[in-house]
This record gives structure tokens, C-alpha cells and sequence, in this order.
């Protein structure tokens, strides 16, 4: 085993109880309003008595039943595999262009029916500014995946309880490091900004626009009888 630079836990149940809190608040959020709708509610856009705010609680139920799912899975990881530990090699924060390796370490020991992923993804946040009809903040965040790479390692080769190795090349760049958003001003030099993500590539095309954010994330993955296991990890990489 390498010589831990440094270490991560996931708990599968911190994200069963971050789910469990949004599918009990949006339970709540459906009931308030479905309680000051008259009813019967009226689905028929035609009828006089049509009222659209008849959306609101079925959209917030379903939520609920996404988040709730959600919840009940990572549950069921955690009650089934336990936390996973994430140990990288060498010391101190990555930098890019380096080599990174290191293996991910679970509580007991896994029987997958298929080979485990690992998956190293970048992730840059952009801001934008939020011009639809029902926007609550005048401006959002959208992440887009720029950069991303991903291997396999037989589930019959190793134990994963002394750790699932990986080893990847990071790129010598992805773009402009991360900046704090800059509100915008009434300066004409200053005031064009756009980001698009090309269909297709792994890439977004932006101008006078750096990420908000960027995020390295490390994820692995392998196929179960029942519940699959996952765990995800951030990695610390310095932006530029």
C-alpha cells in the first residue's frame, strides 16, 4: 500500500441525511401550498377556474420522491459497504501536469459482479445570469465537466479493503483558474461575458469569463448484487 499523503472518508450516511432533510423540506413545501389551492384542482388550461399554481406542489412532490429515493440509497450503501478511504500518494496539494495515485480503501470487503471504474473529473462552475420568468436570484450557477478520464481495474485482482489502486496523469492545463465573480459594471470594456458549452466536446468556449469554481472529483464505482457501491472524493489540486 502507498504511503498515505493524504486522506478522505466518504460516509455514504452524511448523504442519506442531506437527502433526508431536502426530501422532508420539500414534503413540507407541498403541503403549504397544496393546502391554499381551492379544490378540486383543475388541470384543463381552457376552464376559467384553471390556476397554473397548481404546478408548484406537484413539481415539490416530485422532488420529494427523487430526494427521498436518494436518501433510502445512500442508506442502503452505508448499511452495506460502510465508509470508504480515500489514501493519495506523496505530500501536499497536486498540482497540475503531475501524476496522481494513490487507493481507495473500503470498510469490508466488496464481491463485485464487474470491474471497478474510476473516474477523475473536472468540473468548473460558471456563473450566468438568470433571465427566466420564475428566477428567484438574478444570476446561477451551472457546472460543466472540462476535463475527464477514466480507467478499469479487475474486481478479482484485488482486495478492496487494502485499497483499489488508480493512477492518472493530470492535464498541464484546463483553462483560466477559478476567480471570484465580478459583478458586472456600466464600463463598455468590461460588460461582455459569455460561456457555452460545445455539444460534443468536454470543453467550454468562454470569454472574459473564468470558472466561479472548480472542483477535482474522484469517483469510483463497481456493479453489486442489489445496491452498487459508489464513493466520490475531492481531490485537492491547486487552480493553476
Amino acid at each position: 500500500m502507498p504511503r498515505p499523503g493524504h486522506s478522505e472518508t466518504d460516509h455514504p450516511r452524511d448523504a442519506a441525511m442531506s437527502h433526508g432533510v431536502l426530501a422532508v423540506g420539500f414534503a413540507v413545501a407541498t403541503g403549504f401550498v397544496a393546502s391554499y389551492l381551492p379544490w378540486p384542482w383543475v388541470f384543463d388550461i381552457h376552464s376559467p377556474d384553471f390556476n397554473p399554481m397548481v404546478a408548484l406542489p406537484l413539481l415539490s412532490a416530485g422532488v420529494t420522491a427523487l430526494e427521498t429515493v436518494r436518501a433510502v440509497r445512500a442508506e442502503l450503501r452505508h448499511r452495506r459497504f460502510g465508509a470508504a478511504t480515500l489514501d493519495l500518494e506523496g505530500s501536499g496539494r497536486l498540482r497540475l501536469g503531475q501524476r496522481v495515485g494513490g487507493v481507495v480503501r473500503t470498510a469490508r470487503p466488496l464481491a463485485p459482479t464487474g470491474p471497478y471504474r474510476i473516474r477523475l473529473r473536472c468540473v468548473d462552475t460558471h456563473e450566468f445570469r438568470d433571465t427566466s420568468e420564475n428566477a428567484t436570484s438574478p444570476r446561477r450557477n451551472s457546472d460543466f465537466v472540462v476535463w475527464e478520464r477514466e480507467q478499469e481495474c479487475p474486481a478479482e485482482a484485488v482486495d478492496s479493503t487494502r485499497g483499489i489502486p488508480f493512477a492518472f496523469r493530470l492535464p498541464n492545463s484546463v483553462g483560466p483558474a477559478p476567480q471570484p465573480p465580478i459583478r458586472p459594471t456600466r464600463s463598455p470594456y468590461f460588460s461582455f461575458k459569455a460561456a457555452i458549452m460545445i455539444l460534443g466536446l468536454r470543453r467550454v468556449w468562454s470569454s472574459n469569463d473564468p470558472p466561479v469554481a472548480r472542483r477535482w472529483l474522484l469517483e469510483v464505482s463497481a456493479p453489486m448484487q442489489g445496491t452498487d457501491f459508489e464513493a466520490r472524493f475531492l481531490l485537492p489540486v491547486d487552480p493553476d
